[in-house]
C-alpha cells in the first residue's frame, strides 16, 4: 500500500483560498505528483497569470509529525542561499489544521525515476556542501537525538518488538560487534563545516527532461536540484554522498562503490568549486565510509523493524535499502 495522498480538491477551503490569495492568482490546474513517501498533497499548480507553484501540504489528523516537518523545512528553505541547487522558496501557510510549503515548481523527472550520472550527483553534493543556511543544527547532534538513529544500539538494547515480518541478515548478526562498534564512531566522523542535506536519496534528486522550453530539473546554476529539505544539517558531507550512492544502487542496480567513486573527492567539500570535480580512483578508500555505511545499515534496519508511520508506507524501502548497505559493507569489512 502507498503512502496516502489527498487529491487538490480535499483542501479546506480556507487552505486553497490562502493560498491563492499568496499568489494572487487563481488555481487552473492541479496536478497530483506522484513519488517519495510524505503523505499528504504533493502537486502542482498551474496558474492564472501563467506561473506553476510547486505545492506540499499535509493535515496533523493525517500524521502528526507530517506538518511539523514541513515547518521546518519551511525554515530551512527561507535561509538557504542562493547557490544551494534547490527549488526558490515561495511561502508556507498554516492554517485549519493543515501546514503547507510552496515553492517555484521545477520540472524534469527524479532520481528514483532516471538513473543519475554521477559525475553531476557529485557535482550536485559539492554544491550542496559549499552553501549556507542559518540556524540548522549539527549532523551529529541532529541523529544523536533522532530515535530512528543509532539502529544497532537500539536493537542491541531490544527497545522495541520487532514485526513479524522482519527479521536481521545472517551476515549482519555474525558481524554484530563490529557493526555495533563502527556505528558508534559516527559522532566524530559525522562531524563537519559542509551544509549536509541529510536526506538525499535519489526520489530527492531532480533530473533535467532535456526539453527545450520546459522547466529543466535543474536551478538556476545549470545544477540539478535536490528537494525536500527538513532534515539539514551541519556536518560531514560525505554523510549525503554515501546515502545518494546507495540510494541509486536501490532504485537503479548501479554498484555503489563505483558510483561513489565517480562522483568524485569530498574531502573539502565545504571549500571546492561546485563545478570541479577532482580526478580520483574508481572506488575511493576513505576511513570514514565503513562507519558511515554501518550507520546506514543500523538506521535502515531498525527503522525497518518498526510499524508503519500513521499514512506512510515506507518500511519495505528501508528493508530494500538496508539490504543495499549491508551488501556494500561486505566488500569492505
Amino acid at each position: 500500500m502507498p503512502s496516502v495522498r489527498l487529491d487538490w480538491e480535499a483542501v479546506p477551503e480556507s487552505v486553497s483560498d490562502a493560498l491563492c490569495a499568496l499568489f494572487g492568482a487563481t488555481v487552473l490546474r492541479a496536478e497530483s505528483i506522484i513519488g517519495g513517501f510524505s503523505p499528504g498533497l504533493i502537486c502542482s499548480l498551474d496558474l492564472s497569470d501563467g506561473r506553476q507553484m510547486f505545492v506540499k501540504g499535509c493535515p496533523g489528523w493525517l500524521n502528526g509529525r507530517t506538518p511539523s516537518l514541513h515547518a521546518l523545512e519551511a525554515d530551512v528553505l527561507r535561509s538557504l542561499g542562493t547557490s544551494v541547487p534547490h527549488a526558490p522558496f515561495v511561502e508556507s501557510i498554516v492554517s485549519d489544521d493543515w501546514t503547507v510549503v510552496v515553492t517555484e515548481f521545477v520540472g524534469g523527472t527524479s532520481g528514483a525515476e532516471t538513473d543519475l550520472n554521477p559525475v553531476e550527483a557529485g557535482v550536485l553534493v559539492r554544491a550542496i556542501a559549499a552553501g549556507h543556511c542559518v540556524g540548522v543544527p549539527r549532523l551529529e547532534d541532529k541523529l544523536a537525538s533522532d530515535f530512528l538513529w543509532n539502529g544497532f544500539a537500539r536493537l542491541d538494547r531490544a527497545e522495541v518488538e520487532p514485526q513479524p515480518d522482519w527479521h536481521i541478515p545472517a551476515w549482519v548478526e555474525k558481524n554484530w560487534a563490529e557493526l555495533l562498534r563502527l556505528e558508534g564512531q559516527l559522532p566524530q566522523i559525522l562531524h563537519g563545516e559542509s551544509l549536509v542535506h541529510g536526506d538525499l536519496r535519489a526520489d530527492n534528486v531532480m533530473v533535467p527532461l532535456g526539453v527545450p522550453g520546459q522547466p529543466s530539473g535543474r536551478d538556476s546554476n545549470g545544477l540539478l536540484c535536490a528537494v525536500d529539505w527538513p532534515a539539514a544539517a551541519r556536518g560531514n558531507s560525505l554523510f549525503d554522498a554515501v546515502l545518494l550512492a546507495g540510494s541509486v544502487s536501490q532504485v537503479h542496480g548501479r554498484n555503489p562503490a563505483e558510483f561513489l567513486g565517480q562522483m568524485g573527492d569530498f574531502s573539502h567539500a565545504d571549500r571546492t568549486e561546485a563545478s570541479q570535480v577532482p580526478q580520483v580512483p574508481e572506488v575511493p578508500e576513505v576511513p570514514e565510509i565503513p562507519a558511515l555505511i554501518a550507520g546506514f545499515v543500523g538506521h535502515y534496519l531498525w527503522a525497518s523493524s518498526l510499524p508503519e508511520p500513521p499514512g506512510i508506507a515506507v518500511r519495505t524501502y528501508q528493508r530494500q535499502l538496508a539490504g543495499v548497505f549491508v551488501d556494500w559493507l561486505q566488500t569492505i569489512i
